[in-house]
Order: structure tokens, then sequence, then C-alpha cells
């Protein structure tokens, strides 16, 4: 009886301490990282990064966003005009305000959406041509924080806008380029 004793509370204590070490599955270390206000903290320090260098691509990019990326670059060999990769300042080619203190990127909200899924509301502003808003969607992978896709949002003063995921663009650009080059 004593020992039956003794093994069910070492049970009760192995079962305790494997329980605080994962969360579903998930290191002790990584629940702090797991956060609204860590994610905040990650996004802001992304946004120091210049997405189209390839030496800070993979400190911003999930494998599935750096592999689709390399697919447009292959495509684009033949291209007769470019793909505009993800920019902190959204899709446009040039600079609206001549003063660069009113060209703002910021982090509006922030949201976690699944055991290892968030995302990161965020508007770029340039007045007073530009006023994007787009939603960075997020992905826990290994350790850390990446951007698995981007949710482009539709600009309400044109008529024939709609939402789109960066990830849909690449690939329908991916697609004409095999379709003009049959």
């Amino acid at each position: 009886m004593k020992a039956t004793r003794f093994f069910a509370a070492a049970a009760l204590c192995l079962a305790a301490f494997v329980y605080s070490c994962k969360n579903n599955g998930q290191n002790a270390q990584d629940t702090g990282k797991l956060t609204p206000d860590y994610v905040k903290q990650r996004v802001e320090n992304m946004m120091k990064y210049n997405p189209i260098m390839a030496a800070d691509m993979p400190k911003l990019f999930t494998a599935r966003i750096l592999d689709l990326y390399k697919r447009v670059k292959e495509a684009e060999e033949n291209a007769p005009a470019g793909y505009m990769d993800f920019s902190w300042t959204g899709k446009v080619f040039d600079v609206c305000c001549e003063d660069s203190t009113k060209r703002v990127v910021s982090l509006k909200d922030v949201r976690i959406t699944g055991e290892r899924t968030a995302e990161a509301d965020m508007n770029y502003v340039d007045p007073p041509c530009y006023n994007i808003d787009y939603t960075l969607l997020l992905l826990f992978d290994g350790d850390e924080w990446y951007i698995d896709d981007i949710l482009w949002k539709r600009n309400p003063e044109l008529e024939d806008s709609v939402d789109v995921l960066e990830s849909q663009e690449a690939e329908g650009f991916i697609e004409e380029q095999k379709e003009s080059n049959q």
C-alpha cells in the first residue's frame, strides 16, 4: 500500500513537472513569446530590417514566403516587368510628401489568433497621397515570430479594390509568367 502511494505520488510529481516544462508542445521559455506584448515588440524590431535585402529576409519571413519569393525571382528573369515584394511602405513606387518625417509606418494593433499564429495591423501614411492599411499574418516558427503572409486591405477610394494576400499576388505573377512563356 505504501509502495502504491509512493508510486502514485511520484507519477503525479512527474506529470506536474512535465506539464510545467511543456504547454501544448511549447517550451516554458516560449510561452513568454506567445503574448501580444512580445509580438508587438518583435514586429517593432522587424521594422528595422529591410525586407528586400537578401540578408534581412530570413529574419522576417517564414520558409514558405522565402520559397515563394525565390520562385518569383526565377519567374522575373523573363518578365517584361518585375514583381514588387513586400515593403513596410506598401506597394508604392514613389514618395508623395517631401517631408520624410510625415511618411510614417506604424503598428496599430496585435492579436494572437491561434496557438502559434498572430496578426499585426499596420499602416503606412505618406500625405496626401497614401494611407495604406495592411495586416501581417505571423507564425511562431521554431522559437520566434515570422511573417507568413501579408493581407493588403482594399482601398475604399478605389471601386475595384479588394483585400488580397501577398502570397496570392505572388502566385498570380508566377502563373502569368508561365502562361506568357508558353
